[in-house]
């Protein structure tokens, strides 16, 4: 996610992702919470995560997101 280039393969990743994928990667974002908000000051990587949000569609995964 705060590769210069390797950020947009994510961020296309995240627009394809299923329901159960998200769900994966938001367990994992929530065990590694400090390293995910290394990401989030990231200069690359701030695009990847405001990408990820935007594809959190279900609400159950958005209360998961947020808490």
């Amino acid at each position: 996610m705060e590769d210069q280039y390797g950020n947009h393969l994510v961020q296309k990743i995240f627009e394809l992702c299923s329901y159960d994928q998200m769900a994966q990667i938001l367990l994992v974002v929530r065990a590694h919470r400090d390293r995910f908000v290394d990401t989030c000051l990231h200069q690359h990587g701030t695009r990847a995560v405001q990408k990820m949000i935007q594809h959190i569609q279900a609400a159950d995964q958005r209360a998961s997101f947020l808490s």
